[in-house]
Order: C-alpha cells, then sequence, then structure tokens
C-alpha cells in the first residue's frame, strides 16, 4: 500500500494551494481529484485582492479583469458608480486558474492523481487509510478539500445559511468589451441576495442567489435577471449552472483524528457575499503550516487548525452575517443607504483589499444605516403625511441622534481610515 506525508483530497484552490506549500517543504504529497483536470466550476472567478495577496507566486496570465469598482442597480435600473483608485478583485477563469494551481503543486513534487473518487477513509493508530472504489494509500496527514457537494463532509450541514443560485457564462456584449473594470451588483433582484455581472476579458460570469428558503424557482430569478440586464440575446443558448452553499456554525470543529477540513468543504463561506476563495486560500495555507508543524516537532494533534481558524473567522463571519442581514431584509433601504453614503462601499472595497475587517467596521455602519433608515423610512409621500421637519419625533431623535450614532466617532474613523 503506497504511503506518503499527507494525501490530498479535491483540487480547488484550498487542497492545490496545500499541496504547493507542503511539496515545496519536501514532504510526500498525494492529490487526488475525482473529476477530470482541468475541471469546470460554478463559479463567478471573483479574487479579490486580499485573496490574491495570499498566493505564494506570480499569477502570469491568469487574470482577465482588473477590478476598479463597483455598479450598482435595483432591480435592474437607477445605476450609481462607485470607484476605487487601487484595485479591489481581479476576475479569472476558474477552470483556467483552478489547473494552473494545481500544476504549481505538481511542479514543486506533489503527486496528482485525477478522476479517481475518494469513498472513505478511516483513522488508523497514528496513520490514516484512504480508499477509492480501486486503491487504497496511507497517510499521517489527511486534508479534506473536496468541496461543497463531498462525498466526505462529514461535519453535516449545521449552518444556518443556505443560498441557492444560478450561474452562466454569457458573452459581453461588444460596447462593454473594452476597458470593463466595474462589477455590477444589483440588489433585489433575489429574496435575500442579490444577482451580478463579473467582466472577463470577452465574456461576463452572471449569476443570482438567494436564501434557499425564501427562492421559490431560482431558473425563474435568473431569467427575470438578465432580461433585466438586457442580455437575453448573448444569454441565448449558454450553459446554464445551479449551485448551493451551506455555511457552516463555528461550532463545528474542523478536524478529526489526523485529518482536517478546508475551503468549502469546511462550510467557510463569506456570509455576506458568498465568496470563497479567500477562505480556501487562508484555510490551505493554515492546513499546510499546522501539518507541517506537526511532522517536524513530531505531534499528533491538528487542535490548533481548528483554533487558528476560528480566530481568524469567527469574529469576522458574525459581522458580515450582521451585514448581509440588514443588507437583504431591507434591500431598497440600503440600495438608497448606499447610494447617499458612498463611503460604505469604499469600506467594503478596504475588507476586499485587506485593509479593513467585518468587525471593525460594523459598529459604525450598523448606526448610520439606522440613523439613515429612520428618516428615509418617515419621509413623507403624500399631502396627508406631516413633514419629518415638523414631527414631534424630531425633537426626540435629534436629542438622541448624536449619541446614538456617535457621529463625531465616524468621521474620525473615515479619516483616519482614508489618511492610511
Amino acid at each position: 500500500m503506497p504511503k506518503y506525508d499527507v494525501i490530498v483530497v479535491g483540487l480547488g484552490p484550498a487542497g492545490a494551494i496545500a499541496a504547493y506549500e507542503l511539496s515545496r517543504q519536501g514532504f510526500r504529497v498525494l492529490a487526488i481529484e475525482r473529476s477530470a483536470l482541468p475541471m469546470q466550476k460554478a463559479c463567478g472567478g471573483a479574487l479579490s485582492v486580499r485573496a490574491a495577496n495570499l498566493i505564494p507566486f506570480d499569477l502570469g496570465d491568469q487574470i482577465e479583469q482588473v477590478i476598479q469598482g463597483v455598479r450598482f442597480t435595483f432591480r435592474g435600473s437607477d445605476p450609481f458608480i462607485v470607484e476605487s483608485t487601487e484595485p479591489i478583485a481581479y476576475t479569472t477563469t476558474r477552470d483556467r486558474f483552478d489547473h494552473f494551481m494545481v500544476l504549481k503543486a505538481q511542479k514543486q513534487g506533489a503527486v496528482i492523481l485525477d478522476e479517481t473518487e475518494v469513498t472513505d477513509w478511516v483513522q488508523e493508530g497514528r496513520e490514516v487509510t484512504v480508499r477509492s472504489v480501486l486503491e487504497r494509500w496511507r497517510c499521517r496527514y489527511l486534508i479534506l478539500a473536496d468541496g461543497m457537494s463531498g462525498l466526505l463532509r462529514r461535519i453535516g450541514e449545521r449552518g444556518d445559511e443556505v443560498w441557492i443560485g444560478v450561474e452562466s457564462e454569457i458573452p459581453l456584449p461588444e460596447p462593454k468589451r473594452a476597458g470593463e473594470s466595474l462589477v455590477q451588483i444589483d440588489l433585489g433582484s433575489a429574496p435575500s441576495g442579490f444577482g451580478w455581472l463579473l467582466p472577463k476579458k470577452d465574456h461576463q460570469t452572471v449569476g443570482i442567489a438567494g436564501s434557499e428558503r425564501k427562492v421559490r424557482s431560482a431558473g425563474d430569478l435568473y431569467g427575470e435577471f438578465i432580461e433585466s440586464q438586457g442580455i437575453l440575446k448573448e444569454a441565448s443558448g449558454q450553459q446554464v449552472h445551479m449551485y448551493r452553499q451551506v455555511a457552516l456554525s463555528h461550532r463545528v470543529p474542523l478536524h478529526e483524528g489526523n485529518a482536517l477540513w478546508a475551503g468549502d468543504a469546511a462550510g467557510l463561506i463569506d456570509p455576506f457575499s458568498g465568496e470563497g476563495l479567500y477562505s480556501a486560500l487562508l484555510t490551505g495555507l493554515i492546513a499546510a503550516e499546522v501539518i507541517s508543524n506537526n511532522i517536524l516537532e513530531q505531534k499528533e494533534g491538528l487542535a490548533a487548525y481548528t483554533a487558528r481558524i476560528l480566530a481568524e473567522t469567527a469574529e469576522e463571519f458574525h459581522a458580515a452575517r450582521r451585514f448581509a442581514r440588514l443588507l437583504h431584509r431591507w434591500p431598497e433601504t440600503s440600495y438608497r443607504f448606499v447610494e447617499s453614503h458612498k463611503w460604505v462601499a469604499e469600506l467594503y472595497f478596504e475588507i476586499l483589499q485587506g485593509r479593513a475587517r467585518y468587525d471593525h467596521v460594523w459598529p459604525i455602519v450598523r448606526k448610520e444605516w439606522l440613523h439613515f433608515a429612520w428618516r428615509h423610512w418617515l419621509r413623507p409621500t403624500d399631502a396627508g403625511v406631516v413633514p419629518i421637519s415638523r414631527n414631534p419625533l424630531v425633537s426626540f431623535w435629534k436629542k438622541g441622534s448624536a449619541l446614538l450614532f456617535q457621529n463625531d466617532t465616524i468621521a474620525r474613523y473615515l479619516q483616519d481610515r482614508r489618511a492610511h
């Protein structure tokens, strides 16, 4: 029975970066993928700057577009744009990008085995036996990175966010092909979700996603979305992919014996954006570091992996989840809020760039959102409504708003962030 230091199951970004790092350090690594390489994957392929900064090698020609802003719309209309002076993300084509990562691992010495589905694994003493239908291997440590729907995702679906989505690759209309540097985000196009258009070199990834509990027909929502964007002609005949995302509770351990879960298999999906590439790369790198430390120091525990992932993501995801609930519960109010407070989008750009965190900016944005929503909801809509300026609630509001929303603190925070 062949024996390795580490076996990696699944060769998306989490598995590939872990295989790369462990092979680079001289460990014997077997990386197994159930699909034929290069493999197709339903994913927008938006790589935030903070995610790209985790990759320890040059991406070369994998970048299709440099994104420096967002065009916001509400149900296909009333657009406004917020731009950054620096890149906030890059778009890639996932089949090429993932295969590029795999080849990097292979060049470092990892043994790559595709079209092989792992059916089971068993802890036996200080080693792990991994099985497929026809073969068996042994290893000291096992990384399970076989994705959201992986067979080996034993930790179960215990999360409270389940998203369902539809996505397709659609040719770019001719006028948009040159110099497109904006992602389009459409609020209100899906219950507790949104729609998007991500530009690539000669096409765009178009999709919608929303809460599985509230979406009656994802296909119908997708059809309405592409119609609202005026791209029915370009979308005709293009293959459509449906997918499901489950964000797991942080109360679930991310290791068991000498095996650990990474990337989508660990349920580490950004609750606000639905993006998983950053967490995939982060968990893959931390998995490689923890396993390397265990082997070199002759330790056998992976509790450090779960502890480090929770330290990196627990508070961050908790705040991101609160952002998502605020945005998705009142999409029109949130749309108007961002339209009149463009600095909120700029703060999100800083999160994508790795210079801010959800848990740092959430208290500020929440207070400003409540302040805005109060005024927005009480705005008179007809002649029979008393204008807010003459409403008795105003005196109460003016007395308490400065304390409640800490406007001076907000101003100082924004000034400090821009200074850096």
